[in-house]
Parts: C-alpha cells; structure tokens; sequence
C-alpha cells in the first residue's frame, strides 16, 4: 500500500503504514477517549472552587459531550443546570452507549449515486408532476 496523503487543514501529510494505524486507532477509540476526558472533567468540577475554573470545565464537558455524539438539547441542559451529579450521570449513559444521540449520529445510509432517493418511504414525486 504506500504512502496516504492526508490534508491537516494546514498541509498535507505522507504517512508511513505504521503511522496511518495509528492515526486509524486513534480515532477507532474516540469514543473512549472522550469518555475518560468527561470522568476527568467531572472529577476535576467536584473539586473545584473557584467560578472561573467551573466555567472552563462546563466548557470542555460540552465541547467532549458533543464529540461522543451526546443529542445537544441533553448537552445544553446539563450544561445550563451546571449539575456536576447529572453531569456524572450522563457520563455513565455515554460510556454504557445509552445516553441521548444527536440525529447525525444515526447510522448512515449507503452512500447514494447521484440522484438517487436514499430517503425513509416512497420517493417524493417533483413538484408539479401528477
């Protein structure tokens, strides 16, 4: 296999076999990195005192809520109660895979060919066709 090309957004990287397995089981346990990342983050906001820290940490905890694919009004309303108890809770439901999934975290659909219905029912009909 040689050498995958991969655009950072910055600039292209060659990466040997060995790194793009790496860079392959890095993202194959995103799910239990940022699981980790909110049982620190709780763990961290149990502990601390002043408002400044909680506010970075409410911060995180959203930012690693919506990266495990947690639906967003569940996130936004831990995060407005800033309830470190609910917080943990969800936590658990996350790591356990039964917390709330946002809509984009619904198994994909085969990739469709172009002009292809790959929606739920009947194909709609073009508007003004009978």
């Amino acid at each position: 296999m040689g050498l995958l090309i991969y655009d950072t957004g910055m600039a292209k990287q060659n990466l040997s076999q060995h790194q793009e397995k790496i860079v392959k089981r890095y993202y194959d346990n995103q799910e239990t990195i940022q699981s980790n990342k909110l049982s620190e983050i709780v763990t961290e906001l149990w502990l601390a005192e002043d408002e400044s820290t909680k506010t970075k940490l409410w911060g995180k905890a959203q930012v690693a809520l919506m990266r495990l694919g947690v639906d967003a009004t569940v996130v936004a309303h831990v995060v407005a109660q800033r309830d470190a108890q609910g917080l943990a809770k969800l936590v658990a439901k996350a790591a356990a895979g039964v917390a709330p999934r946002g809509v984009a975290d619904q198994p994909p659909h085969a990739p469709a060919r172009r002009g292809e219905w790959v929606g739920e029912g009947p194909e709609p009909k073009p508007a003004g066709a009978a």
